[in-house]
């Protein structure tokens, strides 16, 4: 809930917690007569051990807002819900300065963790959100096409973030990890970025010095402004692009298109696009697109 206003909190050790009525004082249990048992549904429940300061609330009020669809009357942090964003709703995260408190590093469930260091940079008020729409690729899912202009780079992962920066003037410096899952792909990798999602729009590279380390790429010191709103993946450069992908039953001869349901299907409630895996850049687009 999203409550105007102060309230008390007092800590609590080894208490009930109860969703719904109670019944004389006690939890409600079948053919309890309490007239005040919960009636709805429940999308999602999140406790914290301690009291969390406006920076973090703000964050968890933006990540649940996109999430689920409801909208902000104050400190609505992060565009990227829009359909004009390409609807990036889940896995929504961010780190921020507030007069009373700070968010330093946050990770999402999706493979990228946003660390903003000493948080130097950040004023009272700055923030920088992120999250993403396709999460039905894998972590370490690749793709050769949509690749335009992006400095001869010719592979880049399928999944892709917006980035929301929120900064008066004056530039923010975070450090971004992109999280594989397993080893990347041998490469010198770059963060790539674009301000439209639209397949083919093109690429600028925003990075070219990413460390990988483990399973995870790793970019340092990235200077953000206000400007800097878009869409962020991770992008390199192979000898042969094709050489990532497999093919269906093993067979490429004569492969023309090759769409999955189960990979490249980007979008929430209706598909924006559809990836096509055999190489030949055959995007999937329409209007009226399937219902997911």
């Amino acid at each position: 809930a999203n409550q105007t206003g102060s309230s008390t909190y007092s800590a609590q050790t080894n208490s009930a917690f109860n969703i719904g009525g109670k019944d004389n004082g006690a939890a409600c249990t079948s053919g309890a007569s309490s007239a005040k048992g919960f009636d709805g549904d429940i999308g999602e429940i999140i406790i914290f051990k301690t009291r969390i300061d406006s920076a973090k609330r703000y964050i968890i009020e933006n990540y649940l807002s996109s999430k689920y669809n409801v909208s902000l009357t104050t400190k609505d942090l992060y565009a990227g819900d829009t359909p004009a964003n390409g609807d990036m709703d889940l896995g929504v995260v961010g780190i921020g300065n507030e007069s009373g408190g700070t968010q330093v590093i946050s990770r999402s469930d999706y493979g990228l963790t946003l660390d903003g260091g000493t948080m130097s940079t950040f004023a009272s008020g700055d923030y920088i959100l992120a999250g993403t729409n396709n999460v039905n690729t894998s972590y370490n899912q690749y793709f050769n096409c949509d690749i335009v202009n992006a400095s001869g780079l010719n592979t880049r992962w399928e999944r892709v973030f917006y980035l929301d920066v929120t900064k008066s003037s004056g530039t923010l410096t975070i450090s971004l990890t992109f999280d594989f899952r397993t080893a990347p792909q041998a490469g010198t990798y770059s963060l790539i970025y674009r301000t439209s999602d639209t397949p083919g729009s093109t690429w600028t590279v925003a990075s070219a010095a990413g460390s990988v380390s483990g399973n995870t790429v790793v970019f340092s010191g990235i200077n953000f402004t206000s400007a800097s709103d878009g869409f962020y993946t991770v992008a390199y450069t192979v000898a042969s692009a094709s050489s990532t992908f497999g093919s269906p039953g093993g067979v490429s001869s004569g492969l023309g298109l090759w769409l999955k349901a189960d990979a490249g299907v980007n979008g929430i409630s209706n598909a924006r696009f559809w990836n096509d895996y055999s190489g030949n850049c055959m995007y999937g687009l329409g209007t009226n697109s399937p219902v997911l």
